[in-house]
């Protein structure tokens, strides 16, 4: 499971606790900022999300298109589907698979949204097409 607590140590990343007014986090392309209030879960996918930024050497509030392609980036680091259909096999409610990849429901929303065609016939076939969208 991808550790981004691990990814942003190894790289020598320096990540502040702030209250963030109208939003979970952000980051400048040096530094991680995450609103105190996030859950253990939401920090998880907002760190990831905020590292993907600095991979891609953002330092700055990105337009909507560059946003959604670093969410879909972060949804595949935390759901591989290999998880997804190791977990969509003993639970049937996405709320409930996300919990178990520890993620929010809206990565898990993001990953199933931006399943590629082969994914989409691993869910088919593993008779998994209540999450297939």
């Amino acid at each position: 499971m991808f550790d981004p607590w691990f990814e942003t140590t190894y790289r020598g990343i320096r990540i502040y606790l702030a209250h963030l007014r109208g939003r979970s986090a952000c980051t400048d392309g040096r530094h991680i900022w995450l609103d105190v209030r996030l859950t253990r879960v939401e920090a998880r996918c907002s760190l990831t999300h905020e590292l993907i930024h600095m991979i891609l050497g953002h330092q700055c509030t990105q337009c909507a298109w560059i946003e959604a392609r670093v969410r879909e980036r972060a949804a595949r680091l935390l759901a591989p589907i290999s998880a997804i259909l190791a977990r969509a096999q003993s639970q049937e409610h996405p709320a409930d698979i996300a919990e178990d990849l520890d993620i929010t429901l809206a990565v898990l929303t993001d990953r199933m949204t931006t399943l590629t065609t082969t994914e989409r016939s691993q869910l088919r076939e593993a008779t998994l097409p209540h999450l297939v969208a």
